[in-house]
C-alpha cells in the first residue's frame, strides 16, 4: 500500500464516480481503477461496490476511509515537520574543483561569497581530473570547477568563471634551442624583444613534454595537433613543476596555461604566443535538468558578475 494510492481512494470516495475523481487527480479512469482493484487485492478487502451505476463504498470501504483519512494528515504533518531540514539541504553547497583556485584568484571570490552569504554552508574539494566528471554525475558535487573542454560533451550548464591561453613553453637559452631543433633564423626571432608566435606545425617537430595524459590539458593539446593533422612528438609527461625543470635544462618544449606561470617558479624558461586559438578557459559546471536551489542561483548569479567578459 502506497500513499498514492491512498489518495486515489480518497478522491474515489469524495468526488462519487471513477471519472470525476481521475480527472481531480490528472491520470486516466483505467488507470485508477486498476490502482484500486490492486489496493483490494493486497488488502483481501472489497472496499466499492461496482454493482451499480455509481461504485459504492462498503462498510469496509468507510472504514478504510476514515484510516486513509488520518493517515494522510499523518503524512502532510511529517513532510511539515522535515520542512526545515530540506531548507538547511538546500542552504549546502558542495563543488568539486580541480586544484587550480590560486592561479585564477578563485580563493578569495570563494570568500567573499561565504562572508555575503553566512547562511550557506559552501564546501570545495580539490579532486584529481579522473573523480572530478564522476562526482558531478552522480550528484556528490553540486557544481564543479573545471576546463572547458572537460564538459563540453555533458548535459550540463556552464559559467564562465577565468579566461587562459595555452603557451609555448621553450628553454631561455639559444644554444639550448637550436639543441632541441629549432633554426638560427627561427633563435634570432624567438630572442628578440618582441617574438612572433610559434606555430603548432613547428612545435610538432620539437620533443614535447606534456601533462600527465589523464589532465584535460593533455587531452586539449593533443586534440590541438590533431584538428591540423600533424602527429606531435611527445617524449614524456609529468607535473607542471617537473615540465618547467626539464624545459629549462634543454629536454624538451612544452605547451602550458599561462596562468601556470603566476605561481610555479619559472627561472631559465620563456613563454611564447601561439598562432592558433590556444583559448583554456576555466568554468563552473551543474548538471542540467534538476532543481536549482537558492543557493545554487547565488553562488551562480554571484560568480557571473566577476566572470570574464
Amino acid at each position: 500500500m502506497t500513499f498514492d494510492q491512498i489518495q486515489d481512494f480518497i478522491a474515489v470516495v469524495e468526488n462519487n464516480t471513477f471519472f470525476e475523481a481521475a480527472e481531480k487527480l490528472h491520470i486516466t479512469q483505467s488507470a485508477l481503477s486498476k490502482q484500486i482493484m490492486k489496493l483490494e487485492k493486497e488488502l483481501d478487502v472489497k472496499l466499492l461496490d461496482r454493482s451499480r451505476r455509481r461504485a459504492s463504498v462498503t462498510e469496509a470501504g468507510k472504514i478504510f476511509y476514515q484510516d486513509c483519512l488520518r493517515l494522510s494528515d499523518e503524512y502532510k504533518n511529517s513532510l511539515e515537520h522535515l520542512a526545515p531540514y530540506r531548507h538547511l539541504k538546500e542552504q549546502t553547497l558542495c563543488l568539486g574543483t580541480l586544484p587550480i583556485l590560486p592561479q585564477y584568484h578563485l580563493t578569495g571570490k570563494f570568500r567573499e561569497f561565504s562572508e555575503k552569504y553566512p547562511d550557506i554552508r559552501l564546501t570545495l574539494e580539490e579532486v584529481a581530473e579522473p573523480d572530478l566528471l564522476p562526482g558531478l554525475l552522480n550528484g556528490k558535487y553540486t557544481l564543479i570547477i573545471s576546463r572547458k573542454n572537460m564538459v563540453e560533451n555533458l548535459h550540463a550548464s556552464v559559467f564562465p568563471l577565468a579566461d587562459d591561453h595555452l603557451f609555448a613553453v621553450l628553454p631561455d637559452s639559444e644554444p639550448l634551442c637550436r639543441k632541441l631543433g629549432f633554426s638560427s633564423e627561427l633563435c634570432r626571432e624567438l630572442f628578440s624583444p618582441c617574438p612572433s608566435p610559434l606555430s603548432l606545425d613547428t612545435l610538432a617537430q620539437m620533443p614535447l613534454i606534456l601533462m600527465n595524459r589523464y589532465t584535460s590539458v593533455f587531452q586539449f593539446c593533443t586534440g590541438l595537433f590533431q584538428s591540423r593533422g600533424i602527429p606531435p612528438t611527445i617524449v614524456r609527461t609529468g607535473r607542471v613543476e617537473s615540465i618547467i625543470s626539464a624545459v629549462s635544462i634543454g629536454e624538451g618544449v612544452s605547451l602550458l596555461p599561462g596562468s601556470n606561470f603566476e605561481i610555479f617558479h619559472h627561472e631559465n624558461v620563456r613563454l611564447v604566443p601561439l598562432k592558433e586559438d590556444t583559448a583554456i578557459p576555466v568554468v563552473m559546471c551543474m548538471k542540467k535538468g534538476g532543481h536549482i536551489t537558492p543557493a545554487q542561483e547565488k553562488l551562480i548569479n554571484f560568480f557571473q558578475k566577476h566572470s570574464p567578459a
